[in-house]
């Protein structure tokens, strides 16, 4: 009895740490060097590169925003929208209290790209602003598959629009930038609370089998143990809080720790 009873406890704890791993994964590729061009399908020039890099140092070092580049091969199974929202909350694009960057991205298999503006961004440069720059600077060049030039132009648009509205006296606008838990996520936490619930009662078991001490102790030390393990649970986000993340910076650029939030953004549109 004590020997199933340990196996069924471990087995139990392995099944619930392997359901979390898979729950929470994200196909999130880690940025390149210089952070703010990451050319992981190898479609962009070393002009455009350049470009990018040397206008992001000035912006980043003038106002903490930061434009960043990412063209992938595909999604990884994600929707652009996730996979830009992802990208950008992990990389932690644009400063950590302005929440102030930009990411440009862009998928070569699945013919689809989607540009995201950080929390504070949000007012200033709308999701409209943002569909416009997509519909004038990158769809027609995109369509061509002259990637190079759609992704050189879109972003000396951006570029220009970051620098105008800082010109002006700009600032960024937080407003409200509650998004909630997504389906994923919320799945996730019902595959924990159901693990939680198993690991539990195997360990209730065991303790009234092992100890004499009656059904009430037992009883008594799980709902203390269950009561514990909630509130601690409860108390967990997993949502980007754009804070400062000055002790992780991926090149002598970055110097960032924004965050994004669902619901912005504009993408190609079909």
């Amino acid at each position: 009895m004590k020997h199933h009873s340990v196996l069924r406890v471990a087995f139990s704890v392995v099944l619930l740490l392997m359901l979390c791993t898979a729950a929470f994964a994200v196909n999130v590729p880690n940025p390149t060097p210089e952070f703010y061009v990451n050319d992981f399908a190898g479609v962009l020039s070393q002009e455009t590169k350049d470009v990018i890099l040397e206008k992001n140092e000035q912006l980043n070092q003038a106002t903490g925003a930061q434009i960043v580049v990412a063209v992938v091969d595909n999604a990884g199974g994600l929707s652009m929208e996730n996979l830009a929202y992802k990208m950008f909350n992990q990389w932690k694009i644009g400063d950590a209290e302005e929440n102030n960057g930009v990411l440009l991205l862009l998928s070569i298999e699945d013919d689809d790209y989607h540009c995201l503006q950080g929390k504070g961004l949000e007012r200033l440069l709308p999701t409209t602003t943002l569909s416009r720059i997509l519909q004038e600077d990158l769809e027609p060049d995109f369509a061509a598959k002259d990637y190079d030039a759609g992704v050189y132009k879109t972003f000396l648009t951006l570029y220009d629009e970051l620098d105008s509205i800082y010109a002006n006296g700009g600032t960024a606008s937080y407003g409200d930038t509650s998004d909630g838990l997504g389906f994923k996520e919320m799945l996730a936490i019902l595959i924990i609370g159901i693990g939680l619930i198993s690991i539990l009662t195997e360990a209730t078991q065991w303790v009234r089998y092992h100890f004499p001490f009656g059904s009430g102790f037992a009883t008594g030390y799980t709902a203390g143990r269950m009561s514990g393990s909630r509130r601690r649970y409860s108390g967990r986000s997993y949502r980007s809080s754009g804070r400062s993340s000055s002790g992780r910076s991926h090149s002598s650029f970055h110097s960032g720790g924004g965050g994004s939030s669902r619901g912005g953004g504009a993408g190609r549109g079909h």
